[in-house]
């Protein structure tokens, strides 16, 4: 080829090494990240500045109650291997404070629909007013979306109004108040936090993919703000006085454990919303207790409950009841029947008459009369799950099995609970297994 021909097919074939000049102007070779999304490139390069002043000094000391070592070495570009010393109080009790979450409330996100009794807007307007009517003598705070905080109209007790992000960190605004209520289970803005995520570390992601070291980064986020949130009623510093906070909002089983290791001793129990409130639970769940209800209140008064019936009463068709039976168990409407069956029988058998209770000792008659009924008041005062399980021993030891028919069906199921709950997963999954049917 002659020296122009060559010229012309190197034009033609060869494309000129234009990036790496680039790269090399912008941040002189070293670390950064291409995108190509549409036929647009996208250049990101770590921004170093805070971490150049940080390292200009010899010491440097972080005051964040909520801080993470991990989060702190990779933003300050400290080596794996540096050490960080972290400094703590002494663990504080946190025995009077009670945490109510409602893992099935929903996200309560700031887009909400408005119009039936069903929708976000109205099942947060009725949890709101059910907590308040609840605690009618309490000062309760509120803690709410942005968009919705300053909007709702709120009972006489609410003293005090937030939202997140805001109050719900480092303010002291919430002392007066003896329960707080938070709306929704709260992550930052998602563009904020990928922006920040790249720019600190390089790496580029889209801020919607919730996996790898960025998942983590934000799942600390998120636990960071419901330690936060939880902080304002300052529980460690009012040790003499009884605090809630409702959580409602869709926080994971793995976050509020976290909080429970962090917090000692604290009351930390997940509720059905429809237990708080009937009328802020979601649809599906409301009809579903309101049938269950219904046939349990059918067989109480010795009547049959029917499919058909129940489901006209409830507000729904046959074949909607079906589904949402299946739901509740796997054998559906008649297992249900089946399993009400056998509790309203136990509930009539502890109908014993008046006359055979006053055949018992004294001693018999305090335990069965006194101790049982408010076996939960001396659980609070100090009597673990062992002491308990003593005093049905002595007293069954004592006066016979037959002595059990004596308690009301609400305390035999009070004290089932309490002697159920320290179970290993080995015991639950035992009571998976296959088992013959019970006649009835």
């Amino acid at each position: 080829m002659t020296p122009g021909e060559k010229v012309i097919a190197l034009q033609e074939n060869y494309i000129l090494d234009f990036l790496s000049p680039i790269l090399k102007a912008i941040n002189k070779y070293r670390k950064v990240n291409l995108s190509l999304s549409k036929n647009s490139l996208t250049i990101t390069k770590p921004f170093y500045r805070h971490q150049n002043i940080l390292d200009s000094a010899k010491v440097n000391i972080f005051l964040d109650a909520t801080a993470n070592v991990q989060d702190i070495r990779s933003q300050l570009r400290v080596p794996k291997d540096t050490p960080i010393l972290s400094f703590s109080s002494l663990g504080k009790d946190y025995s009077n404070l009670n945490i109510k979450c409602m893992q099935d409330f929903g996200h309560a996100s700031s887009q909400r629909r408005s119009g039936s009794q069903y929708t976000e807007t109205e099942r947060i307007k009725a949890l709101i007013e059910g907590i308040a009517n609840k605690h009618p003598d309490k000062k309760i705070g509120l803690i709410d979306r942005k968009a919705h905080a300053y909007n709702h109209k709120l009972p006489a007790n609410i003293v005090q109004v937030g939202h997140w992000g805001n109050d719900s960190r480092g303010s002291n605004q919430f002392l007066e108040c003896d329960i707080i209520i938070a709306i929704g289970d709260y992550t930052e803005n998602l563009g904020a936090l990928n922006a920040h995520w790249q720019c600190t570390t390089g790496q580029i992601i889209s801020p919607t993919k919730f996996s790898g070291n960025y998942g983590e980064y934000l799942k600390r986020r998120r636990i960071a703000d419901l330690e936060q949130v939880i902080g304002r009623l300052r529980a460690q510093n009012r040790p003499d006085e009884q605090l809630t906070i409702y959580l409602a909002g869709n926080w994971k089983d793995d976050e509020l454990s976290v909080i429970k290791s962090k917090l000692s001793k604290v009351n930390l129990e997940k509720v059905a919303t429809y237990d708080v409130c009937t009328s802020a639970a979601k649809k599906g769940q409301q009809t579903k207790r309101k049938f269950i209800e219904q046939i349990f209140l059918h067989l109480l008064r010795g009547e049959n409950p029917l499919q058909e019936s129940i489901a006209k009463t409830v507000g729904v068709s046959r074949s909607r009841l079906s589904q949402l039976s299946q739901t509740v168990t796997v054998g559906g409407y008649r297992e249900i029947k089946k399993m009400l069956v056998l509790l309203v029988e136990a509930m009539n058998k502890t109908n014993i008459p008046k006359n055979a209770l006053l055949e018992l000792p004294d001693e018999g008659k305090w335990l069965i009369q006194e101790w049982l009924p408010n076996f939960h008041e001396y659980v609070e005062k100090g009597e673990n799950i062992e002491d308990v399980a003593q005093v049905l021993e002595v007293l069954i030891e004592s006066f016979g099995e037959n002595v059990l028919e004596h308690i009301p069906i609400d305390t035999l199921l009070g004290l089932i609970k309490l002697l159920l709950a320290p179970m290993p997963t080995t015991f639950w999954q035992s009571l998976r297994s296959e088992l013959d049917p019970i006649p009835i």
